[in-house]
């Protein structure tokens, strides 16, 4: 079964409106009849065409082009464009020029062929104009080609920019006159029928790569033909958010705000057990107990497909959509399996295992790094003061931003400390080394706290509850913090090593006494810091989680020997392959730039900091004492 195409959207705009608006240098987003639409932002010198006859309307050619800034799709019965519309492309075109001296007009169509014809990709330009703008095209088709099986890839330099049974939208000596680039691309009808889109998952994929590649063409143009210049080809996309963006977005936080992941796998009886553990003389497992769920999954699961993504025309949002419900997906199928073994399996799935180099890199740091644990700390700090240097951590963050806010919490059900929801939670039995608090409040609130503030300043909720799989690229940013803050431990660089090799202990079938005792006899941990890592390595059935620290810490040290700014990476919680979407989006002026960053940004040894990052051989060389 094709996906079903959503209903046209009713007209907001008069024909003399739309003029309007045109000549004064406003924006347009309005259906027209029949099943026309203009979306034109004022910003830019160029326009997407679309033309279709009543019931032959290709649904892949309408959601390729909806990706655009500026597009326009045309009803058309006859031979010949109709007048509106002709008028309405030339004024376009014309206050464009005006600006840009110059006009690029793309049209697309599909190709209409018998059934056993050879599909192909036709590109059409001029003779000799825009040879670089054409060449991007060229060998973009050529790369999408591949997606379509036997298909072929055309290039006809001439006079001809238009469908066949269809007059041209202008004439060349127009184009010519009026500073007009036009060009045509053919495409396959592979993916499109009328009112359904084929093969919708392979479609997702093309459609991102089409408009890619169309931004970079026009960008292209731009750059050559124009007399304005734009930094990025991002910029050319919509700063527009369409409202089913925004439904989708709020119905999959609603989900999301049901359960928090988290503390759902967290134990709540880890001090008790602890106490058992060493009654039995560290011989009998733990049995730990979890916090009731909040909501039923198989019902969290049907809500999740219920929601229709696919209806998103902005390829990029609609990418980070549909890979954050993946995610949830997996996310609530371990709630429903916690105690299982499937637990384990799904959390292969949502973090992977500690691949062969991590693990080496991990047994290298516990091996260069033979002491080093914090039992042995005698200064400690208690949660009460641990809270209130918080507050006054807090209270520095309000100096960029008055409302930033940031609650903290003393409990009796947690081990540790950790923040959720942008709330850092203590344990009423964590006890932290003093030279640590520092870096521990860089890493909980200065990375996790400032990401959800920022995240809930942008006009998404995806942007505070976490795109899929932020997780990694967060901790190794809170890790990353920790050492600008001068407080990465060799202790804590064997904590992060050690939950690796136990991660990959438990993958390779060990049981929670193995996993306990290796940390104590091959690595020389002691007896809580052994059953901590243990623990948090088990919970739930099993949770490899903890060795995307050591592995973020790894990316994210690769990350920035390559880069000098950081202040996007704060927007909200991101992963690292989401970062390109992230710059595109800050250029379209979709997203906010962060409002609050953490302290160690603001240092005075903050180059001085960056510089050793790019000069490290080894990682254990960033230990600090």
């Amino acid at each position: 079964m094709g996906e079903k195409i959503g209903d046209v959207r009713p007209a907001k705009f008069t024909w003399a409106e739309i003029q309007e608006k045109i000549h004064t240098d406003k924006s347009v987003h309005t259906a027209l009849p029949d099943g026309g639409f203009l979306s034109f932002d004022h910003r830019f010198p160029f326009l997407c065409l679309y033309r279709f006859a009543k019931g032959d309307r290709d649904e892949s050619m309408v959601r390729l082009i909806r990706g655009q800034a500026n597009y326009l799709l045309v009803p058309q019965e006859d031979m010949e464009l109709p007048d509106v519309y002709r008028n309405l492309i030339g004024s376009i075109s014309e206050v464009r020029k005006e600006a840009f001296d110059a006009f690029l007009l793309v049209e697309v169509w599909s190709q209409k062929t018998v059934d056993d014809a050879e599909p192909s990709f036709h590109l059409f330009a001029p003779r000799s104009m825009a040879q670089s703008t054409r060449q991007i095209l060229e060998d973009g088709l050529k790369e999408l080609s591949m997606s379509v099986p036997g298909s072929v890839v055309v290039t006809e330099r001439g006079d001809i920019r238009h469908p066949a049974g269809k007059g041209p939208a202008f004439s060349i000596d127009e184009y010519k006159e009026n500073s007009v680039l036009a060009l045509g691309i053919q495409m396959p009808l592979f993916f499109g029928t009328v009112d359904t889109i084929r093969y919708p998952i392979p479609f997702r994929s093309f459609k991102s790569h089409f408009t890619r590649l169309v931004k970079k063409a026009i960008f292209e143009f731009i750059r050559v033909q124009t007399t304005i210049s734009f930094a990025h080809f991002g910029v050319l996309g919509t700063s527009l958010l369409e409202e089913r963006v925004r439904e989708v977005d709020a119905q999959l936080a609603e989900i999301n705000n049901t359960y928090d992941f988290l503390l759902a796998v967290t134990p709540v009886n880890t001090a008790e057990e602890w106490e058992r553990f060493k009654q039995n003389n560290c011989s009998e497992p733990p049995v730990f107990r979890y916090r009731l769920l909040p909501a039923d999954p198989e019902k969290m699961k049907r809500d999740l497909y219920d929601i229709s993504i696919d209806r998103i025309d902005d390829p990029t949002l609609a990418f980070l959509l549909h890979d954050k419900r993946a995610e949830m997906d997996k996310e609530i199928s371990m709630l429903e399996e916690r105690n299982t073994q499937q637990f384990l399996y799904n959390s292969f799935r949502l973090y992977g295992k500690p691949d062969a180099e991590l693990v080496n890199l991990a047994k290298a740091i516990l091996d260069e790094l033979r002491t080093g644990d914090e039992e042995e700390e005698p200064d400690r700090v208690s949660p009460e003061a641990f809270r209130r240097q918080g507050e006054r951590y807090i209270q520095a963050l309000r100096n960029q931003d008055g409302a930033f806010g940031c609650d903290i919490r003393i409990r009796k059900d947690l081990d540790g400390i950790m923040v959720s929801r942008g709330c850092l939670m203590i344990s009423d039995t964590f006890y932290s080394p003093a030279h640590r608090v520092a870096p521990l409040l860089e890493h909980e609130i200065g990375t996790h706290s400032v990401t959800y503030y920022n995240g809930k300043k942008q006009p998404l909720e995806l942007f505070y509850v976490g795109l899929a799989g932020y997780d990694e690229w967060q901790e190794g940013l809170a890790v990353f913090s920790e050492y600008m803050a001068g407080g990465l431990t060799r202790a804590r660089l064997r904590l992060l090593a050690a939950r690796v090799i136990a991660a990959n202990h438990l993958a390779e079938g060990a049981d929670f006494i193995e996993n306990y005792g290796m940390l104590q006899a091959e690595h020389g941990f002691g007896e809580r810091t052994a059953f901590n890592i243990t623990t948090r390595i088990h919970r739930g059935g099993g949770l490899t989680k903890d060795a995307i620290y050591l592995r973020g810490f790894q990316k994210l040290l690769h990350y920035m020997q390559h880069h000098d700014e950081m202040e996007h990476l704060y927007v909200g919680k991101l992963a690292e392959k989401h970062i390109p979407y992230i710059e595109e989006l800050l250029y379209r002026s979709i997203l906010k730039k962060p409002e609050v960053l953490p302290l160690f940004l603001h240092q005075n040894k903050l180059k001085e900091k960056l510089a050793e990052i790019r000069s490290y051989q080894s990682i254990t060389e960033l230990a600090t004492h």
